[in-house]
């Protein structure tokens, strides 16, 4: 999908609608720029950060610079912090933390990063970049945690990595990998 883009004399505003971008902004005082995810609104003058809307929340990385985050409650961000907004708006919940900043956009290099991610989390990104889907059939699986760099447009890494772990079958089909418990 393509973010919708407005420029006026007065914003710069874009809508991502899901998935991830990495914005390099050109100062202008006069011209905030605003992201928009959801209930979430990013605002930067003149920084570099990374905007990643899941299924279940919004995360805010700053690459340099500053943002303004606001949604429920508005918040500062400095380069090197790194924010979570809940999806769900009876949990809005923000924990502003030091931020893997490599990790965060290792994205734009083909890779994917994670740190003790849930299965359901690395197999909805993976689907993000690949035509075949993971799919997981054993819903126990889904809070199985990895950890580890594969690449974004190759699932064979993960798919290994998988096999190799005790309890896990792995089936690819032609339209989708099933993920579910070995027995």
């Amino acid at each position: 999908l393509t973010p919708q883009l407005e420029l006026s004399a007065m914003q710069r505003d874009i809508e991502l609608l899901q998935g991830q971008a990495l914005f390099r902004v050109a100062a202008d005082a006069h011209r905030p720029f605003v992201v928009r995810a959801g209930t979430l609104s990013v605002r930067a003058v003149g920084t570099q950060f990374d905007v990643n809307r899941k299924a279940n929340g919004t995360t805010v990385t700053v690459v340099e610079g500053r943002v303004s985050i606001a949604g429920s409650e508005k918040s500062l961000l400095s380069a090197g912090e790194q924010v979570t907004v809940s999806a769900i708006a009876a949990h809005p919940a923000k924990n502003v933390r030091p931020a893997n900043v490599a990790a965060a956009t290792a994205w734009t290099q083909r890779r994917l990063v994670f740190d003790a991610s849930t299965l359901a989390e690395v197999a909805e990104e993976f689907n993000r970049y690949n035509v075949r889907p993971i799919a997981i059939v054993d819903a126990s699986l889904e809070t199985f945690p990895i950890s580890g760099s594969f690449s974004s447009t190759d699932s064979a890494s993960l798919v290994r990595f998988l096999e190799a772990q005790p309890g896990i079958q792995v089936t690819p089909t032609n339209d989708e990998i099933r993920i579910s418990s070995r027995r």
